[in-house]
């Protein structure tokens, strides 16, 4: 009865969204006509597909009344946000806001169902994708591709046409100028193309952009953003898999994964061009094939694991740092492991001798290093981890404090993870640790001209555990009010930077979304962070007291948490 109830009411109030959102009003009240076709065509697709999941959900978790309850009361907050667009012509910034919003409301029953409930993977999957295919449909009315994400476009259509030329894909400038904005600079190409001994090569290789060619074939730039949420739709599942088996499984495990999957740095890397959520599924599903899962499958891990040399370097680092725990922890699947990490360097090996003449992994990345060195270029590595790693940590508007503190309730886990989950934990924390000193390594610490904390999503699955620990000795009220706190600021953030993406970008300067603290709540709870951009930086002894006074905050989250274990 529930079903048919809940079918009933999601088929007639589908019915009177598209016809309502389909009025004169959605033209007459939006900047332009791309605004206004993601409000009539993308809000109604949307609000049908929520509820067909909230459906599903309820038919497969078997709790049918819930969800009907839950996914009307979703309904009407979906109308009040399209009664606010429907009131008068709103900036896009502002019709922004209540688009995502309105996305929130109509998602949340099915993942507040997932969170608390054992799920099928094909149900966390098809909610992640719904939420990401529904936020890239807004991010392609409100920005155009930045950074690297033009040319990964760039190597799909070359790809396309049959070519791995670089060369040959910039000769297309109408295409870049289409995709960015702005005519394409000798120095773009210079950072983008190298001179590899078969030609002129793509530095960051083409393993993303064959991915991209399907979809960009077949509806261009809606394609490949498509292509993008569906890779990171999958890392969601591994996510979701790996909270099940990794302990405490329950009760936080779910909230935790909605919190990483929906809140930053992941959620724009859901939807934004990059290689990051490829990066995150290799390494998460390898993770739990090889420490997790109920049934280890160590070739599979080494192939999921060695699928990283076919991406970026930073990518093949959780892959040195893991390799020596499966001998420490696994050594009856250490060959197998090896079999498969072999089979993957030998076919990244072949692919690049082919494709930059170089028969090693990561040739593009060699190639560029080694053009580097050349007088009068400046290499991407300062070694300078001193201003790096707590730029990376604690800056105060792309650091992981100004844009995901959520993350920081791993720092209170810690000891309670390694304490109970030693064999399952430690090998995660020591592919964050790598990942973080050797990134900080690098000149562009804040990841290029992208959504901010870029670096770091795809060891976000492996923090999430800590995270899990870190809600469980969260019990005494003033960590809980720092917990709630952490993660408020981190949706405030998310919001922000999935309705209004260029104020993410990093060469606007600082402060974009400390902006928006001050402006809503007159008082930015993150300002006292310090800065350490290239472009306005604080006095560098005032940056570095700020950054003792939060370095002292981490230490004392862990004190707290060892403290706690171990008076437990």
């Amino acid at each position: 009865m529930w079903r048919a109830a809940h079918i009933a009411m999601a088929t007639m109030l589908s019915v009177v969204i598209w016809r309502a959102l389909h009025q004169q009003w959605a033209t007459d009240n939006s900047s332009d006509a791309l605004v206004a076709g993601a409000i009539s065509v993308a809000l109604p697709l949307a609000s049908a597909g929520a509820s067909i999941l909230a459906i599903a959900a309820g038919w497969t978790i078997r709790r049918p009344e819930r969800l009907f309850a839950h996914d009307g009361l979703s309904l009407a907050a979906f109308l009040v946000c399209v009664l606010v667009l429907s009131l008068g012509p709103l900036p896009r910034d502002a019709a922004g806001i209540f688009f995502v919003l309105a996305i929130a409301a109509r998602f949340a029953p099915t993942i507040f169902a997932i969170a608390t409930s054992d799920a099928p993977g094909w149900l966390v999957a098809a909610a992640s994708f719904g939420v990401y295919a529904s936020l890239m449909a807004w991010l392609q009315v409100s920005s155009l591709l930045h950074g690297d994400e033009a040319h990964y476009v760039m190597a799909a259509d070359l790809i396309g046409r049959g070519s791995v030329d670089a060369g040959r894909a910039y000769a297309n400038s109408a295409l870049f100028h289409s995709l960015a904005g702005i005519d394409i600079s000798p120095a773009d190409i210079e950072a983008h193309v190298i001179q590899a001994p078969a030609g002129e090569r793509l530095v960051q290789g083409y393993a993303l952009p064959a991915l991209l060619v399907p979809g960009w074939l077949l509806a261009g730039r809606m394609g490949e953003h498509l292509t993008i949420a569906l890779i990171a739709a999958l890392a969601s599942w591994q996510l979701y898999e790996l909270l099940h088996e990794a302990p405490p499984s329950r009760p936080m495990g779910g909230g935790v994964w909605a919190a990483a999957a929906f809140l930053p740095p992941f959620l724009p890397m859901a939807t934004h061009v990059y290689q990051n959520g490829l990066g995150a599924l290799a390494i998460v599903a390898g993770y739990r094939l090889a420490f997790t899962a109920a049934r280890r499958r160590f070739l599979l891990a080494g192939l999921a694991l060695g699928s990283t040399l076919f991406l970026t370097p930073r990518d093949g680092l959780a892959l040195v740092a893991l390799a020596p725990f499966v001998l420490w922890y696994r050594r009856d699947g250490l060959l197998r492991f090896t079999v498969g990490v072999a089979a993957m360097f030998a076919l990244a090996s072949a692919v690049d001798a082919v494709l930059y003449g170089t028969p090693l992994p990561y040739a593009g990345y060699l190639e560029s290093m080694t053009a580097a060195a050349a007088p009068g270029r400046v290499s991407s590595l300062t070694f300078l981890f001193w201003y790096g790693l707590p730029a990376m940590l604690f800056d105060r508007t792309f650091g992981l404090a100004g844009t995901a503190p959520w993350l920081f309730i791993a720092a209170l886990g810690v000891a309670p993870a390694l304490r109970s989950a030693r064999r399952t934990l430690v090998p995660a924390g020591a592919a964050i640790g790598t990942t973080l000193l050797a990134l900080s390594l690098f000149r562009y610490w804040e990841g290029g001209y992208a959504p901010p904390g870029r670096y770091f999503v795809e060891v976000v699955p492996l923090a999430a555990p800590f995270v899990v620990f870190g809600l469980a000795a969260a019990r005494a009220w003033p960590l809980r009010m720092f917990a709630g706190a952490t993660l408020a600021m981190s949706a405030f953030a998310g919001l922000v930077i999935s309705a209004v993406p260029t104020r993410a970008l990093n060469t606007a300067g600082d402060g974009r979304i400390q902006d928006v603290y001050d402006a809503v709540l007159a008082l930015n709870p993150l300002g006292w962070l310090p800065n350490f951009q290239p472009l306005q930086p604080d006095w560098y002894v005032g940056a570095y007291l700020r950054t003792l006074v939060a370095v002292v905050g981490v230490v004392a989250l862990v004190w707290i948490g060892r403290r706690r274990t171990a008076g437990s």
